[in-house]
């Protein structure tokens, strides 16, 4: 038989030859492992379960300034919120906040605060589960403030997401009344011009006046046909010195007079409500687009002032973030350690040490023995 090659019953002999150091050193493992057990401090845990802020926002342009599109990176609104809130409770800011309002420095016995949040962390534990809820577990040696820990974390969270989405409100507030206050600086000036277009061309409604002035100028213009008709009339049948022919010319000299200028004139007469028919398309296209512009801020203005509205209430808004699902309680019993599968796994695991340790020095003393029947 070969030195690595035990059966069963060479098993139970190498047991009986060495039980007394398989068993006692198994007990006196356990022994010590039950003194160091009751040693060790107790530590007890509180859980307070919380639901991050609703997904529901603004919309518009604070919706926009405020959200990122994480659907393209696998996140929906709720994981987002429910990240911002894991952030928020691994901050240094809450751990720091909870550690001086406990006293913790002096707890942990820590040199200093650093020390003192590296021990801090270590005791607690951060869990989300498949509904998007967040669990937080807070583990202390002292019963009675474990719970007030625990539920410390949701008014330092609370308090510092205000903080956060009020910041980010004020930040959009910002926006939305500089772009308020840029669309009715542009409103304003269009207006003016418009205004200034007007007095100066007289261009007041284009559709009507530009009808009117085309109807006026086509009966101008059949008045100085009819006009040349009736002195041509005249001049064949009374003396060219008649009074009527004087008459009707200069009735045609002012008629042309006043078609030149309304057709082109180089600017209008003072109180004429017509506009110059040459410069129509020019100064319509103008005035339209003036128009078109100042329809377009006015527009913006009315899309505007409502989210302005919006933001400003949201910035004052000062109402409770987080849901909480359940908050920490004086816990009645210990959490750790656990001293049955401390005391457990200790035994057994020395039990399994020393009998690799037999086992191996009875297959090299096997291993010695036949090298030496060789010989």
């Amino acid at each position: 038989m070969k030195n690595d090659e035990f059966g069963f019953i060479d098993y139970i002999n190498i047991f009986l030859k060495w039980k007394k150091v398989l068993l006692g050193g198994t007990f006196i493992t356990g022994v010590i492992v039950i003194i160091i057990s009751l040693l060790l401090p107790k530590w007890y845990k509180a859980s307070v379960v919380i639901m991050p802020p609703s997904s529901d926002g603004p919309t518009g342009i604070t919706g926009l300034m405020s959200s990122i599109p994480l659907s393209s990176f696998g996140l929906g609104a709720e994981d987002k919120q429910t990240q911002i809130c894991l952030a928020i409770l691994k901050s240094r800011t809450l751990t720091s906040n909870i550690i001086d309002k406990f006293n913790l420095i002096d707890k942990y016995e820590s040199p200093n605060k650093e020390e003192a949040i590296k021990s801090f962390s270590d005791n607690i534990i951060l869990e989300t589960s498949d509904e998007g809820a967040i669990f937080i577990s807070v583990y202390d040696k002292d019963q009675e403030i474990v719970a007030d820990i625990a539920n410390e974390f949701v008014i330092e969270l609370d308090q510092i997401n205000k903080r956060l989405m009020t910041e980010r409100a004020r930040n959009n507030r910002i926006f939305i009344e500089g772009r308020v206050h840029e669309t009715k600086e542009r409103l304003r000036n269009i207006e003016d011009k418009i205004k200034e277009f007007q007095e100066s061309t007289f261009i007041i409604d284009l559709d009507t006046q530009t009808k009117a002035v085309i109807e006026t100028s086509a009966q101008l213009k059949a008045e100085i046909l009819m006009t040349e008709v009736e002195i041509e009339v005249l001049n064949n049948t009374v003396a060219p010195s008649n009074p009527e022919i004087y008459r009707l010319q200069i009735k045609l000299r002012e008629l042309e007079k006043k078609y030149k200028q309304m057709n082109f004139a180089s600017k209008p007469q003072k109180l004429d409500i017509f506009p110059i028919i040459s410069k129509l398309p020019e100064q319509g296209l103008e005035y339209i687009r003036m128009i078109q512009e100042a329809e377009i801020q006015k527009k913006m203005l009315e899309y505007l002032l409502p989210e302005y509205e919006q933001a400003k209430i949201s910035e004052a808004k000062d109402t409770p973030t987080i849901q909480v699902l359940d908050y920490g309680v004086r816990p009645e019993r210990k959490s750790k350690p656990r001293r049955a599968l401390l005391v457990i796994g200790a035994t057994f695991g020395m039990f399994i040490l020393l009998w690799i340790g037999v086992i191996t020095r009875e297959g090299y003393h096997r291993y010695l023995l036949e090298n030496k029947d060789a010989k």
